[in-house]
């Protein structure tokens, strides 16, 4: 019992410590300035030439979805989370892990903390963004417009559908995040360099939606624009079964590489 306390509290530090280095904040910043200059003819209209009128998850809405967030999204969390084994190989600290808490804790530290630090920095960039439209933009009056799919209808008819559409688009840039960073984590360990963990997420999720039908394509994990039966409970299905087969990939790869 007390060893799975360590090994939980071992996970969770390095988790704390990954998730605040500056990877982790610079990549929010990105995903925010990639979002603001899709809505800053619109904001600079409102605060400088008095535009009214102008709602703030219009706006949101035709950053995510039409701008260049679905390109940058692969490349912020591999930059924010993929590096993590880099980091541990290159300086020998996941021997010294190894040693003192085994396989099962340093494997662990590693994925979780990666993949929990490109979600946090995509959902971070998100959240500022959509701070950003709130204080700017005007409330959107009828959230139920912008919908492209039947299953955001329930969420947007609430009293604060605007609001919690923002939040829930927030959610899954989180779990985008971390299903990808976590991918390019375990191809790092196959060779351990920066460039190939930072740049082949990006590579495999366009190859991926431009060779898989669009109820499996990943970017209508992030955004829905093709996806006519679209419903939560099947993308967090989806979006989750990626992610445990991606760790049980982990563990494998890794536990081989430290036996070579």
């Amino acid at each position: 019992m007390r060893k799975k306390w360590n090994a939980g509290r071992a996970i969770l530090y390095s988790i704390r410590s990954v998730c605040q280095s500056y990877h982790v904040l610079l990549g929010a910043v990105i995903c925010f300035l990639v979002l603001v200059a899709e809505t800053a003819g619109a904001a600079y209209d409102i605060m400088f030439c008095g535009a009214t009128g102008l709602e703030d998850v219009y706006y949101f809405n035709i950053a995510l979805h039409f701008g260049y967030f679905i390109w940058a999204a692969p490349l912020i969390c591999a930059f924010a989370g993929s590096g993590v084994y880099c980091n541990v190989h290159e300086a020998g600290f996941y021997r010294q892990q190894l040693i003192r808490g085994g396989f099962g804790r340093s494997c662990s530290s590693i994925w979780f903390g990666g993949t929990i630090s490109g979600g946090t920095a995509l959902a971070g960039g998100v959240l500022l963004f959509a701070l950003f439209q709130i204080i700017v933009f005007e409330p959107c009056q009828d959230a139920t417009i912008i919908a492209s799919v039947d299953g955001w209808l329930p969420l947007l008819a609430t009293k604060h559908g605007g609001l919690w559409y923002m939040l829930a688009h927030a959610g899954l840039a989180f779990v985008f995040g971390a299903v990808w960073s976590g991918i390019g984590i375990i191809l790092s360990v196959f060779q351990p360099n920066r460039y190939i963990c930072y740049f082949s997420p990006f590579v495999l999720c366009m190859c991926a939606a431009l060779a898989l039908p669009s109820r499996f394509q990943p970017l209508e994990m992030l955004v829905q624009m093709q996806w006519e039966n679209f419903n939560f409970p099947k993308l967090l299905l989806y979006q989750g079964t990626l992610y445990s087969a991606g760790y049980v990939v982990f563990r494998y790869i890794f536990k081989k590489e430290l036996i070579q």
